[in-house]
Formats: C-alpha cells, structure tokens, sequence
C-alpha cells in the first residue's frame, strides 16, 4: 500500500494532462499511487492516462459517472488506499518536492490535518490576470493554522489542488458534498469548525494554471453569491456560538445588506451597519465609522470587498484596538 494516494480528476483536458502526471512522477517522494479519475472525457485524455499506467504500475486509470466533479473527487476517495490523500489538477504541475515536504509536515505534526503549500501561477495570454495575482499573493500571506483560520471567512485560504490531509478526516467529518456550492470550500469551512488545524509548507511547491475553461470560471458554483450562500452558513454558526456581544455590518450598500440577510436567515441577528455615512439605510440603524465604540461593546463583520478597503478598515479598527477574531472579523478580502 503507497504512503500518499494522489487523486486526479480530468474531463476532456488532454492538452494538459501528460505535464501534470509527469510533475507526479518526478516527485523525490516516490511512495504514492496516481488515481487518474477519467470523468466521462471525449478526448484523448483516458487514452493519455493509460499509456501512463502501462509504463508506472503506481497509476491507476478509474472511470467515474460524468457527473461532475464532486462524484469524480468521491469517487477517486473511495478508491484510494493510502492514509493520506494528495488532490492534483489536470491543468496544473506539482513541483519535484512538493509531496515529500507535505509529507514529512504531517509526519513531524501531529495535530495537524491538512497541508498545503505556496503557490505561483501562469495564465493563458487570453486572461486578465490581475483578480488572480490578487488571490495569489492573499493566499500565499496565509500559512499558520492561526492565519487560516483567522481569515477562513474571508476566502478560501486553500487553493483546492495543493491540499494534502489525511484520510481519517473523510471518515470521521465526511467527503466532499454536493450542491450549488463551491465542494472544496465548504469542505474547508466543515472541516475548520470542526476543529481540524490547517497549515501551509511556507515555500512555493505548485504551480497554479488559469485559463477561460477553468472550472471555477464557467461553473455558476463557484460564482460570487454561491460563495458568500455557502459561506455565510458556516459564519452564522460561528457567530451565534462564539459571539455575545451586538453584531454590526462594516458596510451599508446594496450588496452588504443583501449579505447580511444570508445570516438573518441563519438565526443571527444584526444590529445595525456602519459606513462612510450615517444614512445608507433606513431599515437599521447606521452609523458613521468614525461613531462606532469602545472595543467590547459590539462585534463587527466587515462585508466592504473593494480593492484596498478591506485593509484600510483592519487597520483602521486595530488602531482603535479591536482585536481580529475577538472584536472584529473579515468576511470579505
């Protein structure tokens, strides 16, 4: 049985496939096994995998239902036989020490669950890549288990292919679900309230491809609304468990307010909003930012997404000395 049992699901991504199963077999780690998950593809992408197979008794080829993703990942877990589980993409490259480093992170830690690592990215020359440089360098900031969690709500803090975890966690808090929701996001979010500790090799192992036909940009589950829907059940969880005090919402628009009714709908009950303004809504209380009290007397949820605001309210908080996670929360990057 091979330590690591890497699960990699592919649909039709043959012009990519061979580059990513060769980053696996250049591993300096070379106990796993390759479970290529053939996902109903119409091109060459099975073909591809065989041949592979044929060469390395380690690769196993596996036919999953086409049903998508969550089925294909599932599947791939149940096949496996490994105590520890590595996700790889089809469209992406693992680095030659990537597994050995994870590896041995979970080796020398006990107490943590999952691993993960640093990465960087390429782009097709079609694609405006500055919302991933953005997401690329966030995620990169975040490695302890403290930063992951602190920030679990902000984003994803976990590109979904450079994960490794072990297997008892599927068994004990369950595999990936299915819904009009990102699989790989919720599974972060069940696991962390669960208690599982989450930590990153702090060096660039992966590289990260993006591309128009990712499946993160074409399927309406991993749209922006999905993520906060999804998101805002855990974080109604967190807040009516953790939190005594008032809550307010950083953040009186449209969409903020729109937000906040997500957590209404999970028994949580808000406040009032706070913004550049006192008057951006007429239906709760709203206060300037420059109006809010002493640290103690209310929690905040910021919900501000624009590029460099959500900063310039952390700061802005922890000068008035809110503490991040006891007075305050970033629900938005």
């Amino acid at each position: 049985m091979a330590s690591v049992s890497v699960i990699l699901p592919v649909r039709n991504a043959s012009a990519t496939l061979a580059d990513a199963i060769e980053s696996i077999i250049s591993q300096t780690f070379e106990d796993w096994e390759l479970l290529v998950i053939d996902d109903s593809s119409g091109d060459k992408s099975r073909s591809i995998a065989m041949e592979y197979s044929r060469k390395d008794q380690r690769i196993k080829v596996i036919s999953a239902n086409g049903n998508g993703i969550v089925d294909a990942l599932n599947t791939g877990l149940k096949e496996s036989g490994s105590g520890i589980i590595a996700r790889m993409d089809a469209d992406d490259l693992s680095h030659p020490t990537r597994l050995e480093k994870q590896y041995d992170l979970l080796e020398e830690k006990n107490e943590i669950g999952l691993v993960s690592c640093l990465v960087s990215y390429s782009r097709f020359h079609e694609m405006d890549g500055r919302g991933m440089s953005a997401y690329v360098n966030w995620v990169n900031g975040l490695c302890s288990k403290g930063d992951i969690f602190l920030q679990r709500f902000a984003e994803s803090p976990l590109p979904h292919p450079t994960v490794m975890f072990r297997a008892e966690l599927i068994h004990r808090f369950g595999a990936y679900r299915k819904g009009d929701f990102p699989e790989d996001y919720e599974l972060w979010l069940r696991w962390l309230e669960r208690g599982v500790r989450m930590e990153k090799v702090k060096e660039v192992l992966f590289t990260w491809t993006d591309h128009s036909e990712r499946l993160s940009r074409t399927d309406q589950r991993y749209s922006n609304e999905a993520f906060w829907k999804m998101k805002s059940h855990y974080l109604s969880n967190w807040l009516r468990e953790k939190v005594n005090m008032p809550i307010w919402i950083w953040g009186a628009g449209r969409v903020s307010r729109r937000r906040a009714s997500h957590l209404e709908q999970g028994s949580v009950k808000i406040e009032g909003f706070i913004d550049l303004f006192s008057d951006k809504t007429n239906s709760y209380p709203c206060i300037s930012f420059r109006e809010i009290p002493p640290p103690g007397r209310i929690f905040i949820v910021n919900f501000v997404s624009s590029r460099g605001a959500t900063d310039n309210i952390r700061d802005y908080l922890r000068k008035a000395e809110y503490v991040e996670g006891k007075d305050f929360l970033m629900a938005s990057r």
